[in-house]
């Protein structure tokens, strides 16, 4: 099913480069969805992207120029572990991720006359901290789990205020019992945590216009 969902979300996001208008950045700020795939490194697996689930969220981000950003993020989820209370040898439960992120641009991620190396793309890193909650975590950690997310990704500025942002997340939580259960050894990272990965594609809307940049407005009335 996650497969058939990443399928259909690439058609889309195809269709919309093909109609795609001239690239713009006059906006601070941008609000989006994205969807994807989702899996934990923890007691009871070790492989990445096995056992994936579908994922899903909303994203706001605000941009401070072409190279600075910070986004809030809401992912949400489905993890599955083994649970030897329960009539089932494999449970499952909802995990909601709330992430605070600054990320870098390692290009100029702007269309301007005026910049001659500006790009409409850019691949880019990003880190922060967030909070994961669960059916476990009233009865654990009342205000939820704390993780240090991380990862890459690649932003795509296409028409004059839709953008496509694909990446790579990494949440490595401060415990190993997420999932309810906590081991001697979990042995998927160095810090023996619980890790949760998204890979995940995202469309996002711009708004909140930029002040005018009347330094550069003479360069572009020079060549009209």
């Amino acid at each position: 099913m996650i497969y058939r969902i990443i399928r259909c979300s690439l058609a889309v996001l195809f269709s919309l480069f093909v109609f795609q208008l001239p690239a713009q950045s006059d906006y601070l700020a941008e609000i989006g969805i994205n969807a994807g795939g989702s899996y934990m490194l923890d007691n009871h697996n070790g492989v990445p992207f096995k056992n994936s689930k579908l994922d899903f969220g909303v994203i706001y981000r605000h941009n401070f120029n072409e190279r600075l950003s910070a986004h809030a993020e809401w992912n949400n989820t489905r993890i599955s572990f083994f649970n030897q209370f329960s009539a089932l040898p494999i449970d499952t439960i909802g995990l909601n991720m709330i992430d605070f992120c600054g990320e870098f641009n390692f290009f100029d991620l702007i269309k301007k006359e005026y910049k001659p190396m500006s790009k409409s793309f850019s691949p880019y890193i990003f880190a922060g901290l967030g909070m994961a909650f669960t059916q476990n975590t009233v009865s654990v950690f009342p205000f939820g789990y704390g993780y240090i997310p991380f990862g890459i990704g690649i932003k795509y500025k296409m028409g004059n205020r839709f953008n496509v942002n694909a990446k790579w997340a990494h949440r490595l939580i401060f415990n190993d019992k997420i999932e309810g259960t906590e081991s001697v050894l979990n042995g998927t990272n160095f810090l023996n945590n619980d890790l949760n990965s998204t890979f995940t594609i995202g469309v996002s809307y711009d708004f909140w216009k930029k002040p005018c940049d009347c330094n550069n407005s003479h360069l572009l009335k020079k060549k009209k």
